[in-house]
């Protein structure tokens, strides 16, 4: 969504307010632009709390059996993981830095 820059030509002194009203609008609408992808970044950036699948490719594990085998060793603590399923089927999401610390951590 690029456009030129638009030149303002030298005119009257009125006419400076309405180019300044211009000036301003356009950098209103920057700004919500620059808002939009600021906030789209961040989004995925900023997702602190992962899917067990996602967690296996970030720590680099084959399948989820290989992860429940070190929940079930007490790798994690409970500040980094977090149940959001029920007590019979459990779904759990992983905390992207505090748990991946901890499973850096598994073996010291």
């Amino acid at each position: 969504m690029s456009r030129a820059p638009r030149s303002l030509p030298n005119r009257a002194p009125m006419a400076a307010d309405a180019d300044v009203a211009l000036l301003r609008a356009e950098l209103a609408e920057l700004r919500g632009l620059m808002e939009t992808v600021l906030a789209t970044v961040q989004g995925a950036a900023g997702q602190e709390w992962l899917r067990g699948s996602d967690f296996i490719k970030l720590v680099g594990l084959r399948n989820t059996r290989s992860l429940h085998y070190y929940l079930a060793q007490g790798c994690f603590g409970t500040d980094s993981i977090r149940n959001v399923g029920t007590i019979k089927r459990p779904r759990y999401l992983f905390h992207r830095k505090k748990a991946l610390d901890q499973f850096m951590r598994r073996n010291t």
